[in-house]
């Protein structure tokens, strides 16, 4: 079983005691070690136990990619069968996971533990094993960096530069029984454990203490104190602390007594201690206390590789595809030709060598200001099946380029779905990294929530930006469907230059099926994918009673929406009508006005918004009154009110939106001035997985995520 790389490092930290806690198939999961049976017995500062002791001493390096596949035998005869902490395993294990490198490490000649220094000794973990009598006990120090694939870096480089010989023979980890597993992430967490007996296990977790390049987190450590299978306590404590204390010293400074459900309470807290350092404001939620770094946020240049233009005469460029009609039996294909008009047909088929449909489309061109824009070509291709891959080709008569898609599955009410959802991207060394994380998380479609190329940020509304924008974007959304919403920086309105037509170059360069959805215009519409209803709202467009909005909005939530058939319901626009930041605070509350009524009770899952640049996600909430002068609210919680995502954070050219309010009002579950992306993954009916996913420079990391209930089928409380 291959598992993504997130869900390989969370099971690495999960320690389990007696009882495990594992997810689905994953209980027999094993760890390869290499034993370096040349090297004197040492057991570190603790007894040894009863039996024969092996020193084990292994260097571990997790690549991104790849899987290990073994199916050796463990050398230990048989598997203890009380329940101690013991690490081996009896079976011929043929699991696949860890995608490990483990190198063995000869020691020098008479070295006694720690002889390396304080750093090989901070950076080990000494594992005693506590086992019935006749039974072989192991003492291991592992180092391991998942982070750094096919690297030591991050271990002491003494040792590092022995660690070059691989012996033959193997044991196993095996995690069901498993007292104690370290893991680091990218340099920045370091787990140490010492004794591992009758119900204490004490876990030292030093947060980024490894002095490294960044120097982000080496302020405070954690300690985590597990009593019981119940019970744990964590404290934290500062550097200057850690120095005076000494490293075995636990400051009781900053601690909390944690319960948890038997089984999850030791893998729970080490999630949340690795995952994010978070302040809580009294129970309205929590408000991480994560920071980027703080250099300017700044465009790529318009030299950067990923706005190349693609080789060849006239050759098609900035192509991408939305859907046709309501269902994906129909995709428009858009693309732009510099130089002249050219080709408007696409040939499409289910082989790259046999395109045998063809389809005719038309063509457009406009001026803003002092710019014209190239051939801009939209074409639709019809007659497709559902949850089949096309490949489709443009350009003949000079350029051809070929492209493919998979079409999404026919709507059901159990269809399951991967959504990403993306807002305010920009075209940023940011923006690049946003769109990078997003495509590896094997999303379908994306929900983009507005603010696309930002264009509007430079002199004269420079519109060669969005050309570069789409040329950026290309490699992703001439794959699969994007579903647009227009923002505020679509307007592109400028009296002042002359241009008093709003939307024009978004209008003219990317199309939505509205028509379709029953709509009069483009920027209000409804697709259905897989089991989910999807309805795009305009924020910037009249929405008042009676207008032609707010009478397409109520005829689809009346009688255009089937919760029989799809049973998710997603809302999408770009100013978010719940929004504790001080940015663009309360621009949405018009609009909350008018609508949220409806939308509570169609009992719309989940509304998605942009426009304030960075995240936040609420607990299900309706009818907030807010208070104007000191901007206080009373949040009211309503099982059939939507969760409201802000996902602005794509990392635009404006930067950071980090004024939060204080305190966090109640309505607002998690917030941070980060920037990310989001994925919403359908499951079935009844359950999805939203999940917000941190960019933090360079490194992918999922700091937010809450299992959602279909308000329609199960309307528990998730939120």
């Amino acid at each position: 079983m291959s598992l993504p790389l997130p869900q390989k490092h969370a099971l690495l930290r999960r320690a389990v005691h007696q009882t495990p806690a594992f997810v689905g198939s994953e209980r027999d999961t094993v760890l390869p070690i290499v034993p370096n049976t040349t090297r004197p017995a040492r057991c570190s500062s603790m007894t040894p136990p009863r039996g024969t002791l092996r020193d084990i001493t292994v260097w571990v390096a997790a690549p991104a990619g790849g899987e290990l596949q073994d199916t050796n035998k463990q050398v230990h005869p048989e598997e203890p069968t009380d329940g101690g902490a013991t690490v081996l395993s009896a079976s011929v294990l043929k699991r696949r996971w860890l995608d490990a490198d483990v190198f063995a490490m000869p020691a020098e000649a008479g070295e006694e533990p720690g002889a390396a220094g304080n750093d090989t000794q901070e950076q080990e973990l000494d594992i005693q094993q506590e086992e019935p009598k006749e039974q072989e006990t192991i003492v291991a120090n592992i180092c391991v960096d998942p982070g750094k694939p096919r690297s030591l870096h991050g271990c002491s480089s003494r040792r590092t530069r022995r660690a070059t010989t691989v012996t033959t023979s193997k044991l196993y980890l095996h995690l069901e029984k498993m007292a104690v597993v370290s893991a680091g992430h990218t340099q920045h967490a370091y787990e140490r454990s010492h004794k591992v007996l009758q119900h204490q296990v004490r876990y030292n977790i030093t947060m980024g203490d490894g002095g490294n390049l960044e120097g982000l987190a080496d302020e405070q450590d954690a300690v985590l104190d597990i009593h019981q299978q119940q019970d744990a306590r964590m404290g934290r404590r500062r550097k200057k602390e850690r120095e005076k204390q000494g490293r075995g010293k636990q400051s009781k400074k900053k601690t909390m007594l944690m319960g948890g459900r038997r089984r999850l309470c030791l893998a729970a807290a080490l999630v949340v201690v690795v995952a994010c350092a978070s302040a809580r404001s009294g129970d309205a939620g929590v408000t991480s206390a994560y920071r980027r770094k703080a250099e300017a946020t700044v465009d790529m240049p318009m030299d950067a590789d990923v706005f190349r233009v693609p080789a060849g005469y006239n050759a098609p460029q900035q192509v991408h595809i939305t859907l046709g009609d309501q269902t994906g039996t129909a995709m428009i294909v858009s693309w732009v030709t510099p130089n002249e008009l050219g080709n408007n047909t696409v040939m499409y088929g289910t082989s790259p060598e046999k395109m045998e449909m063809r389809a005719v489309g038309t063509h457009t061109r406009y001026d803003y200001f002092n710019y014209t824009s190239g051939f801009i070509h939209h074409c639709t291709l019809k007659n497709l099946k559902h949850s089949t891959k096309y490949y489709y080709a443009m350009g003949f008569g000079h350029t051809v380029r070929t492209f493919w898609f998979t079409t999404p599955p026919k709507p059901g009410p159990d269809v399951p779905f991967k959504f990403g959802l993306i807002g305010d991207l920009g075209q940023t060394f940011d923006s690049n990294s946003t769109l990078s994380h997003y495509e590896e998380n094997g999303c379908g479609a994306v929900l983009f929530v507005g603010d696309l190329s930002y264009a509007d940020n430079y002199p004269l509304h420079d519109n060669n930006r969005w050309d570069s924008w789409a040329r950026f974007t290309e490699r992703s959304a001439a794959y699969q469907p994007w579903i647009w919403t227009a923002g505020n920086h679509e307007l592109d309105y400028a009296p002042e230059i002359g241009e008093e037509k709003p939307f024009k170059p978004f209008t003219h360069r990317y199309p939505t099926p509205y028509r379709a959805a029953g709509s009069t215009e483009p920027f209000w519409y409804s697709v259905k994918i897989a089991s989910a209803h999807i309805v795009v709202l305009a924020s910037y467009s009249a929405y008042g009673k009676y207008t032609p909005q707010w009478t397409w909005l109520h005829d689809e939530l009346t009688t255009g929406v089937d919760r029989t058939k799809t049973p998710w319901l997603v809302v999408l626009m770009h100013s978010p009508w719940y929004n504790s930041n001080g940015y663009h605070y309360m621009e949405g509350e018009t609009m909350r006005v008018q609508f949220e009524q409806w939308v509570v009770d169609a009992k719309v899952d989940l509304v998605l918004a942009g426009h304030v640049h960075a995240y936040e996600r609420s607990h299900r909430v309706s009818n907030v009154a807010y208070d104007i002068v000191n901007g206080k609210s009373t949040p009211v919680r309503n099982a059939d009110a939507p969760v409201y995502v802000t996902i602005g954070d794509g990392g635009n050219i404006e930067g950071i939106a980090d004024n939060f309010t204080q305190p966090q009002p109640g309505y607002s579950a998690f917030r941070e001035a980060s920037f990310g992306h989001a994925t919403l993954d359908i499951k079935n009916g009844t359950h999805a997985y939203y999940a917000w996913h941190r960019n933090h420079d360079g490194a992918k990391v999922v700091a937010d995520g809450v299992w959602l209930t279909n308000r329609h089928n199960m309307p528990t409380d998730d939120a």
